[in-house]
């Protein structure tokens, strides 16, 4: 068993949430995980964080980046567009409340799927990203026609969807252990959701 982290990514407009499994606290590995949002959600504009050292590393490797870029003329345009990154105020925490109660939401929803399972990187992953679609599936406001607006709206136009699932096959060789305990995992996390969040 080894100790990993998650990286927790939220639209401050949106409340959208990315989240990254990242193996230590390094600022090599953030910056791959920064690099891996980017990739997937676009440059963001401005960075809110708090106020830990691999943040303020991370900071600094960017700023040396955007004046490695700015130095030659035909890459003049991307240091341009490089990212603001606002850290807030030493011992203030209430000042990423927005983004701390997706932290709170993100870790319950673990401790409620997981328990004291132990699942590998890749078991891990596939988990991050059922609790990142039950956290971007959640209701922001309800419409005038009765439709509820998410925050997978705004990313996808319309509703996640899952993969369909029928009825638990009685003996199937071809389904591993592994698959079929996720699969049930999966399910109990959407039921749980359904039941405590959306009352």
């Amino acid at each position: 068993m080894k100790k990993c982290y998650i990286t927790l990514f939220t639209c401050a407009t949106t409340r959208a949430v990315h989240l990254e499994l990242c193996l230590d606290l390094s600022t090599g590995k953030f910056l791959l995980a920064l690099q891996r949002f980017t990739g997937r959600r676009g440059l963001p504009n401005t960075i809110y964080t708090d106020n830990a050292q691999t943040f303020h590393a991370a900071n600094r490797e960017l700023r040396e980046l955007c004046t490695v870029l700015s130095a030659t003329k035909s890459n003049q345009y991307f240091a341009e567009h490089g990212i603001r990154w606002k850290f807030i105020t030493p011992r203030a925490a209430w000042w990423g409340g927005w983004w701390e109660r997706m932290v709170a939401t993100t870790k319950r929803c673990l401790r409620k799927v997981l328990g004291r399972l132990q699942v590998d990187k890749e078991e891990l992953k596939t988990i991050l990203v059922g609790i990142e679609a039950a956290l971007i599936s959640r209701p922001i406001i309800q419409d005038y026609d009765n439709e509820t607006l998410t925050p997978a709206h705004c990313l996808t136009g319309g509703k996640l969807t899952t993969i369909p699932r029928g009825p638990e096959p009685v003996r199937t060789e071809s389904l591993t252990w592994s698959f079929r305990q996720h699969q049930r995992l999966t399910e109990a996390l959407w039921r749980r959701w359904q039941r405590e969040y959306l009352l």
